[in-house]
């Protein structure tokens, strides 16, 4: 913890500014929404699962399927979260009060640093339910470690990319819309992630979560049968997610510091 003074500024630093966005959000429910979110994406995994009862369910098919559910709920919920850290001192416009106390700098860090935490967490209490979830199924195989950390990995740098993509929205905009519009429309896109062309699908933040996927799939239309395979992590498209992720950074925070509030 760190606080600094300057002139008639005091800067908040690291883990004190994340420590007081953090109390802002007590009340606002976003644990809640965060368990309906998981719970409804979990459950929709579940129901398909149930009426292949008999059938053999293999790991593979479960990974392969679950980057597109998060293509539709990811998105969203990414969005809230952020959407609902930077909007809290836009009723009244308290930023400019707020900003007499803190650099803009360290404002936009600290939410962005309480939203990169909170999608962390997020993510990886994801992973952990899909895990348990598979487990409860009684399958002879279930994926290693090695399997599951590149999918929290995949998982955590795709939603953080979109909240970060969101964060430059609601600080460039007035209000909530602008932002949850952009949310549904990813989410929305994201219905057909796994079916856009290669091309496209590099333009798309939400088909990031198929792109990033550890497993692939034939199909034998004589047979009309499916087969899952373990591919290799794309490690470009987790580069570019990366730099994608750090540029919207940098030009969000400048485009913050310099706007008149």
């Amino acid at each position: 913890m760190e606080v600094t003074q300057s002139g008639n500024r005091v800067e908040v630093c690291g883990v004190t500014a994340i420590c007081l966005e953090l109390r802002k959000l007590q009340r606002k429910h976003l644990l809640p929404i965060t368990l309906v979110f998981l719970a409804v994406e979990l459950l929709w995994l579940w129901s398909g699962l149930a009426r292949r009862v008999g059938a053999d369910i293999d790991y593979r098919g479960v990974l392969f399927q679950l980057p597109s559910l998060n293509a539709i709920f990811l998105p969203m919920l990414s969005t809230i979260i952020m959407s609902t850290v930077c909007d809290i001192e836009s009723p009244g416009n308290m930023y400019k009060e707020l900003l007499t106390l803190q650099t803009p700098q360290g404002l936009f860090r600290a939410k962005w640093g309480v939203a990169a935490l909170a999608l962390g967490a997020l993510t990886a209490v994801h992973t952990a339910l899909v895990l348990a979830l598979l487990k409860t199924l009684g399958l002879d195989a279930l994926p290693d470690a090695g399997t599951l950390i590149l999918y929290w990995v995949s998982t955590y740098a795709v939603c953080l990319l979109m909240a970060t993509l969101v964060q430059a929205l609601c600080f460039g905009a007035h209000g909530q819309l602008v932002p949850l519009v952009f949310g549904v429309a990813l989410s929305f896109l994201g219905l057909f992630s796994l079916y856009l062309p290669t091309a496209l699908a590099h333009l798309v933040p939400s088909s990031y979560f198929g792109l990033l996927s550890t497993v692939g799939m034939n199909y034998d239309q004589g047979l009309g049968q499916m087969s899952f395979y373990m591919r290799a992590w794309s490690v470009p498209d987790f580069l570019i997610v990366v730099a994608l992720s750090a540029v919207s950074y940098v030009l969000s925070c400048r485009a913050f510091v310099r706007k008149e509030l």
